[in-house]
């Protein structure tokens, strides 16, 4: 661009920049000036009022503003008897509601509690609201527990069905029932073992699901209950005590157990040897009931 050109754009006339309403107030008539903007401040205290608001009341019954079309004079009319209806509002003079020709009503809605409730939510939702989250650990595991056995006793009748067997009776006391002594010794063992473990849930989940079809262990099944649950704190009890025991004496504690763990250790492997034997004659019976037919 050459000096020329230069020269003529700073000569042109009315090219010039000025200031709007641009001016800065300080001291304490800064502070009157704010609280003239402040309806809080200036109008509802009458008595602190030291200098002119600066504030517009709009809204009222005789300040409106013209329709833009003539078309629109009705809904001007029922606009001014809204606004009459209202009540004022203040605002200063480069609020934009100024521009609006009525403000739209303001009204409290009430909606009605939904009538489902907790129907479009899975159904133990309502029953373990308040849980602990160890307490709805148990909850859910209980369930599942439920479910593994509702789906055990459907294969069991439907094998039953299929071979033709007829269906033994397994009578359940109530939850008072107290076992003989044979299942109290395998129920002492059991907890002791459970206890010992390092996840006693996920332990006894796995011994209901390899010995569920035992009657047996129809104790993991809910059968004798309160006994279960007092052995079952027996046992954490005395692991406790047992590892509290002082150490000088756990040597000679550990030697007098072994033959008691060694025995613990034998149970569930002949346990196991004799139901894989009595699962190896039902299948033989089976094959040979068929080779018959």
């Amino acid at each position: 661009m050459s000096p020329s050109s230069s020269r003529k754009r700073k000569n042109r006339p009315g090219k010039s920049f000025l200031p709007y309403e641009a001016e800065i107030i300080r001291g304490p008539q800064a502070k009157q000036a704010v609280d003239s903007l402040d309806p809080t401040q200036y109008l509802l205290n009458p008595r602190d009022r030291a200098g002119p608001s600066g504030l517009i009341q709009w809204n009222s019954a005789d300040t409106h503003t013209p329709a833009a079309f003539p078309s629109d004079a009705d809904d001007f009319a029922s606009n001014s008897r809204d606004k009459a209806a209202n009540k004022p509002v203040w605002v200063d003079r480069y609020d934009a509601r100024l521009l609006l020709e009525s403000l739209p009503k303001l009204t409290s809605t009430f909606s009605p509690p939904s009538p489902t409730g907790w129907s479009d939510l899975p159904s133990d939702t309502e029953d373990t609201f308040f849980f602990s989250p160890p307490e709805a650990d148990d909850y859910r595991q209980e369930k599942r527990r439920k479910l593994m056995d509702q789906a055990r006793e459907e294969r069991l009748k439907a094998r039953r069905a299929e071979d033709g067997e007829p269906e033994e009776e397994d009578i359940w006391g109530g939850s008072d029932e107290e076992p003989d002594e044979a299942q109290r010794l395998l129920m002492e063992r059991t907890a002791a073992s459970v206890a010992a473990g390092r996840n006693p849930a996920q332990l006894e989940m796995r011994i209901l699901a390899n010995y569920g079809s035992d009657k047996r262990f129809a104790f993991l099944r809910g059968r004798w209950k309160h006994a279960w649950t007092a052995m079952k704190r027996k046992a954490e009890k005395d692991l406790e005590a047992k590892s509290a025991a002082p150490s000088g004496l756990g040597n000679l504690a550990d030697y007098g157990d072994s033959d008691e763990d060694e025995d613990e250790a034998e149970a569930p492997q002949t346990e196991l040897a004799a139901r894989q034997a009595r699962a190896k004659a039902w299948a033989e019976s089976r094959r040979a009931s068929k080779a018959n037919t």
